[in-house]
């Protein structure tokens, strides 16, 4: 995982799988926060969803990631349908 090329310095992937990356990004003062970001079959962001508020520990962000999975992939089954359709 680390660093990948889109993102900004000090960022870093922390997680990935299927579904979503968790980003770890600096943050003063607490140290750092996590953004849990829901991914498409290609790994790229799905910008019509923003989970928040940003954890502070990865341990709270794997959680708020199960919370949203069947969500995400719901929604995923919708692009496609609609895709096949057009």
């Amino acid at each position: 995982m680390g660093n990948s090329n889109f993102l900004p310095e000090g960022e870093e992937i922390v997680y990935s799988d299927d579904d979503f990356i968790i980003i770890k990004h600096p943050a003063d003062p607490s140290g750092c926060v996590y953004e849990v970001v829901p991914v498409d079959d290609q790994g790229k962001r799905l910008d019509d969803w923003e989970i928040c508020p940003e954890p502070y520990s990865l341990k709270e962000a794997l959680t708020l990631m199960e919370e949203y999975r069947e969500e995400v992939r719901s929604y995923k089954l919708d692009i496609k349908e609609r895709r096949s359709r057009e």
